[in-house]
């Protein structure tokens, strides 16, 4: 669960392949950040991991008149499959910012 306190998601990335023009190359996991959103929430994420797409799951609470509460749910996704290190924090950050009031969000 991502909030206004945790932006970012805790990882470390390395290319180990790229630097071409049209962003292509090999971006892995070098690291999680000590008390970044990943350590903390227990992502199923290990260094030398190649992460091919992030998802955020973005669920919108909502009064709808007689009906009571409704929740709302969109999936957003960024694929990086295959993208240098800059194309993929480039895609990394097309995602939407960090929750507000009456909005969970789920990466």
């Amino acid at each position: 669960r991502r909030s206004t306190e945790k932006v970012g998601l805790g990882i470390l990335l390395q290319e180990i392949k790229g630097g071409r023009s049209d962003g292509l190359g090999i971006t892995v996991v070098s690291g999680l950040v000590e008390g970044g959103l990943c350590e903390e929430q227990d992502c199923d994420v290990m260094v030398g991991d190649s992460i091919s797409s992030v998802s955020v799951l973005q669920t919108n609470k909502s009064k709808d008149g007689a009906a009571g509460l409704q929740d709302t749910t969109t999936e957003i996704t960024a694929m990086t499959e295959c993208l240098g290190y800059d194309a993929t924090v480039e895609a990394i950050s097309s995602l939407p910012p960090p929750p507000s009031s009456g909005q969970e969000q789920i990466l």
